[in-house]
């Protein structure tokens, strides 16, 4: 005879994952005090966080890896993070931490600069580490933990879970790690760990590591980032994770196939700026185009000039000039030179070609209309003009 749970039993909580707190982030401004917009952005996400989390009468908080941009941390950094952590826990919640690869800088991920944040005995704070394996949330309902680690050693890990999951009840992975196939800034994953091993034996898997939520397997799922950090998260809606777990109907039979958990969770935007990208059109107003696209003041917007060098020399003031006119209706706006490259037509005067060459084909080029190189190996001018090519453009 199977044996039913009230269904007022649940679990909620709250999920992100590479937060990638720093003073230092890319596109950032720095101000007066020394401290950039962006870190004051990510500062304003914890605290909305908390705010959300005490209204809605939830504890707790986990954060699935990178709670850090880099393992070297500096004083602003850690100043802010230590008082978000610390607000959090003084108004009654807990936050979990999971470390991820931007954690460490330690090839093996055996130690993580989160492990400070335990040393420091910060109550209602806990830094997880490998040596943590499972937190039991109730007797229906077990977390397993999977902290960043090289894949073998990841692989070796989902082994020693499955050796004790079967006997636990409603199990949930949390990492933070690669999955084949999950999509990261335009990249598929090609090395990583399998999402039918690691969905194996698990009612759901939580991850971080990637920034664009997605699912992956029968019961993955990356978070994804809270916030856009460039011009490459254009358009994907960003946040943190309210989830609420129930048991399933019937109770837990060791041994037998079990019904899984019952989850629900909603997105939890974050009030951060965006990134725009707005090609170049000297009879547009590029404030509207961004305004229409949905942007607001305090986002950033890029501006895309795409020309040769000699057309963006004529166009830079008018550029300036956009670029100024989105800066004082608030945007953080730059400009971006897309070269068109027309070298190829005047070294091939045979052909007539218009095609546009690339610079590694300039380089080419231009070593075979020289003429005589002299004493100098050819490949190897060759190949430092294409190194000296890749250091500049880096």
């Amino acid at each position: 005879m199977k044996m039913t749970k009230p269904k007022s039993e649940s679990y909620r909580a709250l999920f992100l994952g590479d937060v990638h707190m720093s003073n230092k982030l890319p596109h950032a401004r720095t101000g007066a005090d020394g401290i950039t917009d962006r870190l004051k952005d990510q500062v304003k996400m914890w605290a909305d966080l908390e705010r959300y989390r005490a209204d809605a009468g939830i504890k707790d908080v986990w954060v699935l890896g990178d709670l850090f941009d880099r393992p070297l941390v500096d004083a602003a950094t850690l100043t802010a993070t230590v008082k978000a952590l610390v607000s959090i826990a003084a108004g009654g919640g807990f936050v979990r931490i999971l470390p991820g690869n931007h954690d460490t800088d330690d090839p093996t991920a055996s130690r993580f600069v989160v492990d400070a944040l335990e040393s420091m005995d910060l109550e209602g704070v806990r830094s997880l580490s490998s040596d943590d394996m499972l937190v039991k949330i109730s007797d229906w309902m077990t977390m397993w933990l999977m902290p960043y680690a090289p894949v073998p050693k990841n692989r070796e890990r989902l082994l020693q879970i499955a050796e004790l999951a079967p006997g636990a009840p409603g199990s949930v992975l949390l990492m933070h790690n690669s999955v084949l196939g999950a999509r990261h800034m335009g990249w598929l994953c090609d090395a990583g760990l399998g999402a039918t091993e690691v969905c194996a034996g698990f009612d759901a898997v939580f991850s971080g590591h990637f920034h664009t939520a997605q699912e992956f397997g029968t019961c993955g799922r990356y978070l994804g980032a809270p916030y856009q950090f460039g011009f490459g998260d254009e358009g994907e809606e960003r946040g943190f994770w309210d989830v609420t777990f129930r048991p399933p109907d019937a109770e837990f039979r060791p041994g037998e196939i079990n019904d899984p958990l019952e989850i629900t969770r909603t997105l939890v935007p974050v009030a951060a700026p965006k990134f725009w990208t707005v090609g170049w059109d000297s009879q547009a107003h590029a404030v509207n185009k961004c305004s229409d696209a949905g942007g607001i003041a305090g986002d950033y917007v890029l501006v895309d000039v795409r020309a040769t060098a000699a057309e963006f020399e004529a166009l830079r003031p008018a550029v300036d000039q956009q670029i100024a006119d989105l800066e004082s209706h608030g945007f953080k706006a730059s400009a971006h030179h897309d070269h068109v490259y027309h070298h190829t037509t005047r070294l091939d005067s045979d052909t007539g070609s218009a095609e546009v060459a690339s610079p590694h084909q300039l380089i080419g080029e231009y070593v075979k209309h020289i003429g005589t190189v002299g004493d100098l190996d050819k490949d190897k001018l060759l190949a430092v003009g294409r190194e000296l090519y890749e250091e500049a453009t880096k």
